[in-house]
């Protein structure tokens, strides 16, 4: 299977060095074939990543420069083969004036993102047709908290590509835009809904639509949501864990720890679960079972700061200064600026042994 692989590979890189080879003698000779063959090579080379482009090519460029859009095309991708972002960006422009394809579109767009110009990149990407790669944009967006570049991206996508696939994906990530980046309450429900009337099956705007409920203290509205999310997936224990965090803050220990042991009976090692399940224990007074549950919370995710802190109250209401101060600051490790564990640390006693 490897020789047949490796011997279909030379196979096609010989015949991309005849095509090369071609170019040059064909533009010389024979100036209306010269050209096509010129266009297809092109073309080629779009299509698949714009690299590998032969000397011939360069040398056909030189001898035979009229073939209008497709020298500057061609040119472009020679600028692009030796890392020249910025004159690459300026022949692929040049070469969009006289006539325009959706690859060309597209490797304007990526040439712009290449330099760092994303709200230039995904126009481009959007005229091509390229929603999936606009759609990464305003992910990438969203991560880094760049709410207008996000919203404009999942924006694009909604509007010019209702058929696309990932529209569905574009609405929940405009959702959580609205709700995490502007607050606009209102408009993420809407687009939360939204997502669910593309995609019926899908978990998630779901459980994001019961989370932006909760965090209004909308506990009846929230509880109806991640109930139909547990329609839609009751393998997944992520539902019956909202269900139960929605029990637990409205005071509700009883019926939150039932969904914990759902969750658990799903999925024994689910961190959140975990750590809520020590939350009860904790304000249900049982210490030591704090203590454990919080402690296999922080080992299957070590970074969740406010955790430590909350295992380090579990040790110190188990009177165990030492492990309590140690959690402590493990929380203040992770977090430099968390003023709850500094001041647990400065009114911690400190232990008999010291």
């Amino acid at each position: 299977m490897a020789k047949k692989t490796l011997r279909s590979a030379q196979l096609s890189w010989l015949a991309l060095l005849l095509l090369g080879t071609s170019v040059f003698v064909l533009t010389t000779n024979f100036p209306r074939t010269g050209c096509a063959v010129l266009r297809n090579l092109t073309w080629i080379h779009l299509s698949h990543g714009i690299a590998n482009v032969s000397g011939g090519f360069n040398l056909s460029l030189e001898e035979y420069p009229r073939c209008g859009q497709w020298v500057s095309v061609a040119q472009g991708l020679m600028a692009w083969s030796n890392g020249n972002w910025r004159e690459s960006l300026s022949l692929w422009k040049n070469a969009e004036m006289q006539g325009v394809t959706p690859i060309l579109l597209k490797r304007i767009g990526d040439a712009y993102e290449s330099q760092g110009d994303s709200p230039q990149a995904i126009q481009y990407w959007a005229r091509a047709g390229d929603y999936k790669s606009v759609l990464f944009i305003g992910d990438k967006a969203y991560q880094n908290q760049s709410w207008e570049l996000a919203k404009r991206a999942y924006q694009l996508v909604i509007d010019n590509g209702p058929q696309s696939p990932n529209v569905y994906q574009a609405h929940l990530g405009l959702a959580l835009t609205w709700w995490h980046g502007f607050r606009s309450m209102d408009d993420a429900q809407r687009e939360f809904e939204t997502t669910i009337r593309i995609r019926p099956d899908y978990l998630w705007p779901y459980i994001g639509l019961g989370d932006l409920l909760r965090e209004q203290h909308a506990f009846l509205e929230a509880i109806y949501w991640y109930n139909r999310g547990h329609w839609v997936a009751p393998n997944d224990p992520s539902p019956l864990f909202h269900l139960g965090l929605t029990k637990y803050e409205q005071g509700d220990l009883l019926f939150a720890e039932r969904y914990v042991s759902k969750v658990l009976e799903l999925n024994p090692a689910y961190a959140r679960a975990l750590w809520l399940r020590g939350r009860i224990r904790l304000e249900s007074k049982d210490t030591s079972a704090a203590v454990y549950y919080l402690t296999a919370a922080t080992s299957a995710e070590p970074t969740q700061y406010t955790w430590w802190l909350e295992l380090g109250d579990a040790y110190l209401a188990e009177k165990k200064l030492d492990q309590a101060r140690e959690a402590y600051q493990r929380a203040l490790l992770l977090r430099p600026d968390y003023e709850t564990a500094r001041q647990r640390l400065l009114t911690l006693p400190q232990s008999r042994d010291k």
